[in-house]
Parts: structure tokens; sequence; C-alpha cells
């Protein structure tokens, strides 16, 4: 497993690394980043399967990273403050540990790591069982839509509401998170280009390449939003694809 450490204090860094190389010798920090500027920038040109993340650095707030670009990787945040933790959950988090850290709550969140990216995660029990939803009841005012999943272009989020859009153009709001929506779905049918769109494979009208390998889609219907798979999931969407 790789992942990076984010955090301003050196010494902190260096005793977390210490503790996850004795707890797994296996496990390989690529990188030790002590700023919002430089963990932007490293993360927008590499990857990583888990990131350590101090809520505090020396400029700012490191939730600001969502702010500036697409981050799917889990992360583990590690601060002195309690007051975050709430805000923390909201994003990538599976867990948030208190310094100075205890190893065994180390221990216990690189297990709860190792559970959710493990074969027997909800996404591969889900296709196990076949219990991807196949048709959706929607209610608009007095009148309730009924569809099929394949009657979907895509799922897009509209400050902060989840919409639905047909393939005949029809908009609805979806009572759902993005999230809660990507795991009713097929996996082999739709894709989560980024934390906006989840787009349906037949409704792709159009794809470009733009920079950093990622990739321009266009839809039918077209969205008034544009819609780029972001770097870090450019690759598996084009093994998706294939």
């Amino acid at each position: 497993m790789n992942c990076i450490i984010v955090e301003d204090e050196h010494n902190a860094a260096d005793h977390l690394e210490y503790m996850l190389k004795r707890i797994n010798s296996g496990i390989e920090v690529l990188a030790k980043l002590d700023s919002i500027k430089e963990s932007v920038k490293w993360l927008s040109q590499n990857q990583t399967d888990l990131i350590f993340l101090d809520v505090q650095l020396g400029d700012g707030i490191s939730f600001t990273i969502f702010d500036q670009m697409e981050i799917q990787t889990p992360v583990i945040f590690t601060t002195s403050y309690h007051e975050y933790a709430i805000e923390a959950f909201k994003l990538n988090s599976i867990s948030y540990l208190l310094k100075p850290i205890d190893e065994q709550e180390l221990v216990g969140a690189l297990e709860k790591y190792s559970r959710l990216n493990s074969p027997g995660s909800m996404q591969a029990l889900a296709r196990a069982v076949n219990k991807y939803q196949k048709k959706f009841l929607v209610e608009s005012g007095n009148t309730i839509h009924s569809f099929t999943d394949e009657e979907i272009a895509y799922f897009m989020v509209q400050n902060r509401h989840v919409f639905i859009i047909l393939r005949d153009g029809l908009q609805l709001v979806f009572n759902a998170t993005m999230d809660a929506v990507e795991q009713r779905l097929s996996p082999d049918d739709f894709f989560r280009i980024n934390r906006q769109f989840i787009i349906h494979r037949n409704a792709i009208a159009k794809m470009t390449t733009e920079t950093r390998g990622r990739v321009k889609i266009e839809t039918s219907p077209l969205s008034r939003e544009e819609m780029v798979v972001s770097v870090d999931r450019a690759s598996a969407f084009k093994e998706w694809l294939s």
C-alpha cells in the first residue's frame, strides 16, 4: 500500500511514518508534504492509495485542498482538535485520529481502510447478489415518474441537490446523495467521472482528450455543465470503456 503524509510538523510526520512501518513494513510513504500548496501540486501529478492529512497546516486548513481539486483517495485525518471531525467526515475521511496518535487507533484506521478496499466491499457484494437498482420511481409535484436505469443519461449534483437527467431530456430531483446513488448503480453501465457527475455509457456522444490525461465528455442530452473525467479517474474510465 502506498500513502502520503501531509503534516507541517516534521517530527510528527517522521513519527507517523515510523509507526506505519512498524505496523506494516509493506506500507510505502511516497511523500511527506507540509503545506496545502505543496499537496495540491503533488496530488495533481501523482496518485496514492491513502492520504494522512493534518487538518491545520502552516498555510491554512487542509479542507481547502478539496475545494481546489477533485480527490477520490481515502483520507485519514490527523489533528489536535475535536471540532473539525464533522467537516472531515463530509469528505473522503475513513478515520479521524487525535494527536498524539495512539498506535492502536492507527491500527484500527488501517484495518478499516483494508476492509473498505477488500473484494468483500459493498460494491463487490452488490455485484455478487445482483442488488443494483434497475427501476426508479420519482415524484415531481403531483406526477410520479417511472423509468428504468437504461433511460437515465446521467446523475448530476447542482446546488447541493442530486438530479436525474433522462435520455429524453427530463430532469428530476432525486432524494439521495451521490455516494448512495453510486452504490445503487451497476458499474458495468454507470461511471462516476468526478464529484458532480455519474454517467451512463450509452449517453456518451463524444469524447476528447484534455491535459494531464483527462477526458472531456459530451452526452446526449447535452449537459449545460462541462463534463471532464478527473485526473485520478481517467485511467479507470478508459478501462471501463473497454
